[in-house]
């Protein structure tokens, strides 16, 4: 019987051959450095077949990615702090995350940029890009409200500066087109400010029976097995192929790490948008 000859990471996706993708599944053995063939010891091959499936050997080397970087004007997906604060251990610390996209108050037409609830837990105070603390940084507005509940509800919002540019954009990723529902293995994308563009795949839904619909969805990256989201990336959007937006970040799921602490895999938790936008009493901004 064929073995992996060592503890590795796993996943399963489409069959690589020559850098091209092919019409297959298959059982990638995810390792740190790719080698060539005849430099690995016999004994820590991978055998080309394991249980019936075919396996690819794929190098994975994850890393926080983190965008410090000032933008503008102000989109989706780059870093946003409130400001340095003192923690109990008498550090000074910056709590960064992710502005998710511009969005506008359904009573007055405010522009306002949306995000989590617990990276801008109070109102009244300095909205920071990139991050306090860091260089280049500017404040760009003010925090407004936001609500948090145990029902996979964390979102807030925060009224943009006077004067401040604003684009109803992702960035890397392109306009917004709008909102719309989730629905289960629905092909998905987003954009933090710790690790980037990253697709995934939504592996589970979260109903509120009381209320007959879909409140939360859990997002696994596809080939299973690597990194959707890590810190930093809370109160990004979720977005469906079209550029729609069908849910915001607020959490992750199943962090798992190496010894030296470098981020392996993160399932992404996030609210539906439906629950957020009435929540907040706002709109998604749309590209023009």
């Amino acid at each position: 019987m064929d073995v992996i000859p060592q503890k590795l990471d796993f996943a399963i996706g489409i069959k690589q051959t020559g850098g091209e993708y092919q019409d297959e599944l298959a059982l990638i053995v995810l390792i740190p450095e790719k080698l060539p063939r005849d430099q690995v010891p016999a004994d820590q091959l991978i055998p080309a077949e394991f249980e019936g499936f075919r396996t690819d050997v794929v190098q994975f080397r994850p890393t926080e990615i983190a965008d410090t970087s000032p933008h503008d004007p102000l989109l989706g997906g780059i870093q946003i702090s409130r400001p340095a604060f003192v923690d109990d251990d008498g550090n000074l610390r910056s709590k960064a995350g992710t502005l998710g996209a511009m969005a506008r108050n359904r009573s007055d037409g405010a522009m306002l940029m949306l995000t989590n609830c617990h990276v801008l837990p109070d109102a009244g105070v300095d909205v920071h890009q990139p991050a306090d603390l860091i260089t280049g940084h500017r404040v760009v507005g003010t925090s407004d409200r936001g609500v948090s509940t145990n029902d996979w509800l964390d979102c807030a919002v925060a009224v943009v500066g006077e004067g401040q540019a604003v684009s109803a954009a992702i960035a890397d990723i392109g306009p917004v087109a709008g909102t719309t529902d989730v629905t289960l293995w629905q092909q998905v994308t987003k954009r933090g400010a710790q690790t980037g563009v990253t697709s995934g795949l939504v592996v589970s839904v979260i109903p509120d029976l009381s209320e007959g619909m879909i409140i939360g969805m859990i997002i696994d990256t596809f080939p299973f097995g690597s990194l959707f989201c890590w810190h930093g990336d809370s109160g990004s959007v979720i977005l469906n192929l079209s550029g729609e937006v069908v849910g915001l970040l607020f959490a992750m799921d199943d962090e798992q790490c190496d010894p030296a602490g470098t981020p392996l895999r993160a399932r992404g938790l996030a609210s539906t948008i439906g629950p957020v936008l009435d929540a907040l009493q706002i709109d998604i901004e749309v590209s023009p």
